[in-house]
């Protein structure tokens, strides 16, 4: 929380950062979600740091008492599996379960706050965080105003509700990612299209060459969800 506006919010955005970040990294970046015409309160959760599955090997001395610790990360769940970008990894889903269960609760009382509708609340997220949010917003039990899901995906133990059909699904992919490699990011965007959902999703190339890392485009799709979604322009595309 960097300051509050003026005007009481009258939508929430959720928006849960990258593998390894922390929410308040975007504490410089309050222009990434600044949309005209609109009060819009932002919630920056931090992941739990947690242990991965997948780098056992990664230790770190924790002195004579405790000696050497796998090291911990923030993080959404616990990826079993690192494929290197090639493909979809694999994830504890217990661990799923935990976090997805927190991000409802967290979602129920952003709910509250702008007036008891669950489409004036958003989620979204990078990475692993558009994963969660893509996973938390799919598995409500109410619709929400959408999603805005950048340079991840949907995850395969995902359950499609078809009565989420209408919900907009705002997805961004850098063109050069080699962490979510389109050559298989595409198929889980073709699972949701084909499963008849309201998918708006956009290929574009960050001009910082960052890949994967994006820069100031984050902010950049963000605002382009934000505005689709609040002033009622969400619609089918892929």
């Amino acid at each position: 929380r960097t300051g509050a506006g003026k005007a009481a919010p009258t939508y929430t955005l959720i928006y849960l950062h990258s593998f390894s970040q922390r929410g308040f990294d975007y504490a410089d970046f309050p222009h990434y979600f600044g949309v005209s015409g609109a009060s819009i309160r932002v919630v920056l959760p931090t992941a739990p740091e947690q242990e991965q599955t997948c780098f056992s090997d990664w230790m770190v001395w924790k002195g004579k008492t405790l000696r050497w610790r796998r090291i911990k990360f923030n993080s959404w769940f616990d990826y079993l599996t690192d494929k290197g970008g090639r493909a979809e990894n694999g994830l504890d889903i217990q661990s799923l379960l935990d976090m997805r269960a927190r991000l409802h609760a967290l979602i129920r009382s952003e709910v509250k706050r702008v007036g008891g509708d669950p489409k004036r609340v958003i989620i979204g997220g990078a990475s692993q965080g558009c994963c969660v949010a893509l996973d938390a917003a799919l598995t409500y039990p109410d619709e929400l105003g959408g999603v805005i899901g950048l340079v991840g995906h949907v995850l395969g133990s995902t359950p499609l509700d078809q009565s989420k059909k209408r919900m907009p699904l705002h997805l961004f992919h850098e063109t050069t990612d080699q962490e979510m490699d389109w050559r298989w990011v595409k198929g889980t965007v073709r699972r949701l299209v084909d499963s008849g959902f309201n998918v708006i999703s956009k290929r574009e190339n960050d001009p910082s060459g960052s890949g994967h890392w994006i820069q100031e485009i984050e902010g950049q799709w963000i605002r382009t969800a934000l505005r689709r979604i609040v002033h009622g322009t969400s619609s089918h595309g892929a």
